[in-house]
């Protein structure tokens, strides 16, 4: 769902390709399939087992999840003293 919102923002705001990086770890290890998944595409793999991965805006539908989201936007930070 999280990825069905950022896509949302894409569309609304002309990004063209959302990027990823993998990045091997004993932590990370969980999760070492997780850009495929998404649907996103392999695009470089180093020496060091380090991945980079590229979605498409266009088209991308990755599947939805049984919640529903409620966006309510972001107001501007406002500014003040910490003093």
């Amino acid at each position: 769902m999280v990825l069905r919102e950022i896509l949302e923002h894409a569309r609304t705001t002309g990004i063209q390709k959302l990027t990823g990086a993998y990045r091997p770890s004993d932590r990370n290890k969980l999760v070492v399939d997780h850009y495929a998944k998404l649907g996103f595409a392999k695009v470089r793999e180093e020496d060091s087992g380090l991945t980079q991965w590229e979605l498409v805006v266009d088209g991308a539908n990755p599947d939805g999840a049984p919640m529903k989201v409620i966006s309510q936007g972001f107001a501007p930070a406002q500014e003040r003293s910490l003093t």
